[in-house]
């Protein structure tokens, strides 16, 4: 094959081999090997990974995202070729440690990220007094407390449901109760608003207003909001505690700049789960880290494994099969008891029939039109008893497309004069109205022709402050948002329900198992898949987290724990 059948299949962009032939540009003789190296290398920097270990090249061709079949055998030998003797002009630009290959900002990315690491690990904060643990939580919990209290870094990971949030709301409960003087500090940090107001509502509930608490987004604690892209001096953390949530959702160069700002004496507390979706960036850092935790070596961690959400057996056992690769079982468990599948086609020829379909279906759920004005806390929790989620954004079942055709088909079918109950996904943060992405409400208004916003139009929300308040908030005051009659799986983290319905269409599979589990851990009651057995087999078969050598590297640089 030559660098125009890549192109073909669907391996590189041109991007990839512009970049390859830019940077040979300068050599007499350019080698197709050399060409074909430094073009994959660059696709899989592309694709959020930082680091390529040849000796998994393997494993990395059965992971590239391909239109056709292509000879993988021949692509393997150029790129081993390549990576042999790499002409002078490759250095500053590639780097190679114990033969994992970087690009240069890869490899500075990563190398910040373990120096702060290791540095975190060897600082000696003051000891932090604590008070009785609560005894409802159970043995890891309190485990996961007494390491936080030990260590000046730690893991806490575990599942969906396993009540991490609760637990670290419940581990600064009891260093600022044991707090007498009232001079400690703590920031509490995550990637999403609405990851931090989630935290924020238990430590309301625990402790009430604290001035002690500092918290906010990564973006936010930084001073970085109005510079995404990272690229000036963020601002340093000094604290006694910072805890950091969702940290799997955290891209490698915004954990590096996290790390890099924490200050010498504070206690750290990184939290999350390593086998939901990665960030859609570059890195899957929380997952290196706690692989190599796993490992024994460089940083303690508590795995929290009870799930107090669902008490579905069937449902805790396909997420965890999914999470292990284990396809056979999964897929036979499809149509057992809380878990089906629809055998939808969710093929372009099929594209109105599975449309009309959905929407049957969601209109059994959810009630859209009312004669009179419908009560919002109702429709808030009704929301919440069914969602539909696609593992896709674009394409014809991607979000969407299907939100879309909702919107479309209630406009025709609206009756006149009477009120119409709309689910609303904000897409922006708005601290002000303490909105946040990722929130979901329910838009009322009068039914109309248009679908223009007007000064009647309100929009109700789930007041955080408390578990039974709603807020009410004019339709034109809003951040921007989208409709939400569905919602991508990436924008349902966090969020749980009593059922969901899967759209896996095809192009799924580049979001590997971690999609399907992530979608799958939502559900407290039951689970409907729709999409091909092959589509859903390759799903659970690939995984999208990202390459890096970080696990590898810390367990050379610090010794078994």
């Amino acid at each position: 094959m030559n660098n125009s059948s890549y192109l073909d299949a669907g391996l590189f962009i041109p991007l990839d081999l512009y970049f390859a032939q830019r940077v040979l540009s300068t050599e007499m003789k350019i080698k197709e090997e050399h060409t074909v190296f430094l073009a994959f290398l660059f696709a899989l920097s592309r694709q959020g990974h930082l680091a390529f270990p040849l000796e998994r090249i393997k494993e990395i061709m059965g992971m590239l995202p391909s239109k056709r079949p292509f000879d993988a055998e021949e692509l393997m030998h150029k790129v081993q070729e390549g990576a042999k003797a790499l002409p002078t002009c490759c250095e500053g630009l590639v780097y190679e440690n114990n033969g994992v290959y970087y690009l240069q900002k890869n490899w500075a990315c990563e190398q910040d990220i373990l120096c702060h690491i290791l540095r975190l690990l060897h600082s000696s904060p003051m000891p932090i007094p604590s008070d009785a643990v609560d005894m409802q939580l159970n043995c890891a919990q309190r485990a996961a407390i007494e390491k936080a209290k030990q260590y000046p870094i730690s893991l806490l990971f575990g599942g969906p449901g396993t009540g991490k949030t609760y637990t670290a709301a419940q581990l600064i409960r009891g260093f600022l109760t044991a707090d007498e003087k009232k001079q400690m500090r703590v920031v509490v940090a995550a990637p999403t608003g609405k990851a931090v107001a989630q935290l924020d509502m238990y430590l309301k509930r625990l402790l009430g207003d604290e001035e002690r608490i500092r918290s906010g987004t990564c973006h936010a604690l930084l001073n970085l909001k109005k510079d995404p892209s990272l690229e000036h001096d963020s601002s340093p953390l000094f604290a006694d505690i910072i805890l950091v949530d969702e940290c799997s959702m955290i891209d490698a160069p915004l954990f590096s700049r996290l790390l890099a700002s924490i200050m010498e004496g504070s206690r750290v507390i990184l939290i999350g789960d390593p086998d939901q979706l990665p960030s859609v960036e570059a890195g899957s850092i929380f997952a290196d880290l706690v692989a190599a935790a796993q490992a024994g070596f460089a940083l303690p961690a508590t795995q929290l494994t009870e799930c107090l959400r669902s008490e579905r057996k069937e449902i805790l056992y396909f997420s965890e099969c999914v999470r292990t690769a284990q396809c056979a079982q999964a897929v036979a468990l499809l149509q057992g008891e809380g878990i089906a599948r629809v055998p939808l086609d969710l093929l372009e020829s099929n594209r109105q029939q599975v449309y009309s379909y959905l929407f049957h279906v969601y209109k059994e759920h959810f009630i859209s039109f009312f004669t009179d004005e419908p009560n919002a806390s109702d429709l808030l929790r009704k929301l919440d008893s069914f969602r539909l989620l696609s593992c896709m954004r674009q394409g014809d079942f991607g979000v969407d497309a299907i939100n879309h055709f909702f919107i479309e088909q209630f406009s025709k079918e609206a009756p006149r004069n009477e009120w119409w109950a709309i689910p609303l996904l904000i897409t922006r943060s708005d601290y002000a109205l303490q909105l946040y992405n990722g929130d979901t409400g329910i838009l009322i208004r009068r039914t109309s022709s248009s679908l223009t916003l007007t000064q009647e139009d309100y929009a109700y929300f789930p007041d955080r402050a408390s578990q039974e308040g709603l807020r009410k908030i004019p339709a034109l005051a809003l951040p921007s948002f989208e409709w939400g009659y569905c919602l991508s799986v990436h924008k349902s983290q966090g969020s749980e329900y009593e059922e969901v319905f899967i759209l896996i269409p095809q192009g799924s599979e580049v979001f590997g198992r971690e999609v399907l589990y992530t979608a799958a851990t939502r559900a407290k009651r039951a689970i409907t898949c729709a999409g091909s057995l092959e589509v859903i087999e390759k799903v659970i078969q690939n995984s999208a987290r990202k390459i890096s050598g970080l696990s590898a590297r810390l367990k050379e640089k610090v010794s078994v724990i």
